[in-house]
């Protein structure tokens, strides 16, 4: 066992865990009787999230900076529960949600009231029942700033690091106090075993260590959700010579230092026990099984993927043992460039630009520019019909990485297909087309994106089903883009998601006589489109 935190002479007053400044006076408003707190949480609009979040945040942020002694804090913080956790939910069901940054902020001011049942529980004296109460507060602090990083993932924040310390100091102390495999009281956990201080920490470091700036819309909650499962069979070990380095991780239980793949040779720097090993192979092995049983039926797909098809259900849990195991060498260097470049998102506004069609014709249609104020964040959230400028930070032979102002684009950004270029029309090879592959917060209200190009010599054609019985039925034009890569069977064509059906023909509308084709094969998914081998009909 070891010793971080309590080595303490009795004149150390501070705090052990971080809570927000004390106000210098004691503010009339806070409410500090349970009975009154109740009857204003009856009032509070659920009706409207965002109202709920701000009424929220005001009232506990005052709580939490109250200088004067609250007795009472544990019954205050379990009327606020509700209410938070109601807004938690708001955002996993998609429902009239609330500003994300408001959530956030309430997941943060929830921490943190727990925090101060923390810190008292420390500076009185122990017994059975103000263990529990410990152990109850550290797993609940914890529990709130895991959602509000869980929502950072969602928000395009998830290289924060308050987060990741926070729980790591927390779940320290649990270790040393013998708090951490000890069963809490948490109503969102099916299982008993699953509410335990030690295997949200794992959940925690497995969603963390997916990296999840890579991951698409909706796809950190699943994983979080999915992780719940399998939290449990991570493993805390001793850094040793003699141990195997596949999927093992450096952390730091003061979570000063980000986690980082473990190697042999690191072994002699590592000073001990502040940093030992995180062991999630048990977890991949079971990942790999979970994926050989969805080969063989879809019936095997996780409860939580449920609206995920097959492929992409599938799709998502490679990439986590990816993501786990593998860390990739760009196959070429990238090199510092700058300057303003035009930017195209989504299949359809790459084919206009590419039959020499304007992407910018809809009415009312307006550009987003780097200097577009944020009040324009409403008008600009339709991406599929803007033309934004953005500025390049770095280029290689495969890639580029580009800064795009926040307010130009939703949170479907991961997976899009998007078309670069110097020039509003298209002119001759001054383009680059690719997929957008991370995204993450770089400050002053701009996101760095990461792109990687599509090879390949690049075609726009319009496709329309080819056998349709009554022509007065609906039956639209689609675009889409043809990959000639030097042989047909190595070809491939982008379309809109869920446009393809394998087996079905489509006309090529450019070439007379019209070719029918058909999908072959599926090469490539992401929540905005597809890619296919086709076949000649």
């Amino acid at each position: 066992m070891f010793d971080f935190f309590s080595q303490r002479t009795p004149a150390q007053k501070q705090p052990q865990f971080f809570v927000p400044k004390a106000d210098p006076f004691e503010n009339p408003l806070v409410e500090t009787d349970p009975h009154a707190l109740a009857q204003w949480a009856t009032a509070l609009p659920f009706a409207n999230p965002q109202q709920l979040a701000e009424n929220v945040i005001t009232s506990l942020s005052r709580l939490n900076r109250y200088p004067g002694q609250v007795k009472k804090r544990d019954e205050l913080m379990q009327i606020y529960v509700t209410p938070a956790m109601r807004l938690a939910h708001g955002m996993s069901q998609r429902k009239q949600q609330a500003p994300i940054s408001l959530v956030r902020r309430v997941m943060l001011e929830m921490a943190y009231g727990y925090c101060h049942i923390v810190n008292h529980c420390i500076s009185s004296k122990q017994n059975k029942k103000s263990t529990q109460r410990l152990g109850q507060a550290i797993y609940n602090a914890n529990k709130y700033f895991t959602l509000e990083y869980l929502m950072a993932c969602e928000d395009f924040d998830c290289r924060c690091v308050s987060p990741y310390q926070h729980v790591s100091r927390l779940m320290t102390y649990a270790w040393e106090q013998n708090l951490h495999l000890l069963e809490m009281e948490d109503h969102d956990q099916s299982e008993s075993h699953q509410a335990t201080i030690s295997h949200q920490y794992n959940r925690f470091l497995l969603l963390l260590l997916l990296d999840p700036c890579h991951l698409q819309e909706g796809e950190p909650r699943i994983c979080f959700d999915y992780l719940n499962e399998l939290a449990g069979e991570a493993n805390i070990i001793a850094p040793d010579k003699d141990v195997d380095a596949t999927g093992r991780y450096v952390i730091d239980r003061l979570g000063e230092v980000p986690p980082y793949l473990y190697h042999p040779d690191c072994l002699e720097n590592l000073p001990l026990p502040r940093f030992t090993l995180f062991d999630l192979s048990p977890v991949s092995k079971t990942l790999h099984q979970q994926l050989r049983l969805m080969e063989k039926s879809e019936q095997s797909k996780p409860a939580c993927m449920n609206r995920l098809t097959a492929k992409e259900a599938n799709n998502l849990l490679a990439r986590m043992l990816k993501s786990w195991h593998i860390r990739l060498k760009r196959d070429s260097e990238r090199h510092n460039t700058s300057g303003q470049i035009m930017v195209w998102i989504g299949v359809q506004n790459a084919y206009q630009y590419l039959a020499g069609q304007s992407a910018n014709q809809e009415p009312g249609d307006e550009e987003i520019t780097m200097t577009q104020p944020v009040g324009m964040r409403d008008s600009a959230h339709r991406v599929g019909n803007k033309r934004i400028i953005a500025l390049r930070s770095n280029q290689s032979r495969s890639g580029v990485a580009l800064r795009i102002p926040r307010q130009a684009v939703s949170k479907e950004l991961i997976g899009q297909l998007i078309l670069i270029s110097t020039h509003e029309n298209k002119q001759g090879s001054d383009w680059k087309l690719g997929v957008v592959k991370r995204a993450m917060n770089s400050g002053d209200n701009l996101l760095e994106v990461g792109v990687q190009f599509v090879a390949g010599k690049l075609e726009p054609i319009t496709l329309r089903l080819a056998k349709l019985q009554n022509e007065e039925e609906s039956n639209p034009d689609h675009g889409a883009i043809f990959i000639d890569q030097g042989h047909n069977n190595r070809s491939s064509l982008i379309v809109p998601k869920h446009f393809f059906v394998i087996g079905q023909e489509y006309r090529v509308e450019e070439m007379i006589p019209s070719p029918s084709i058909s999908p072959l094969q599926q090469l490539e998914t992401t929540a905005h489109f597809e890619r296919f081998r086709i076949k000649s009909v």
